[in-house]
């Protein structure tokens, strides 16, 4: 059986943070906001690499099968 990663509950926090980056009034703001950003973004790189790692290696097994 498969398991399914709710697609929101991970973009959330990117989501969320580029809101608050948009709004943000001041460089101050913007300033700490950014290096959340980009943390945000890098995790959810990484766990779409993992999924496509994943896909991969079904595929692989059903092409032997």
């Amino acid at each position: 059986m498969e398991s399914k990663m709710p697609v929101l509950s991970i973009d959330d926090p990117v989501r969320r943070l580029w809101a608050k980056a948009v709004v943000a009034k001041t460089e101050t703001e913007l300033t700490a906001i950014l290096p959340q950003l980009h943390a945000a973004i890098r995790d959810r790189i990484c766990r779409l690499r993992v999924k496509a790692k994943e896909i991969r290696a079904c595929g692989t097994d059903r092409q032997a099968a």
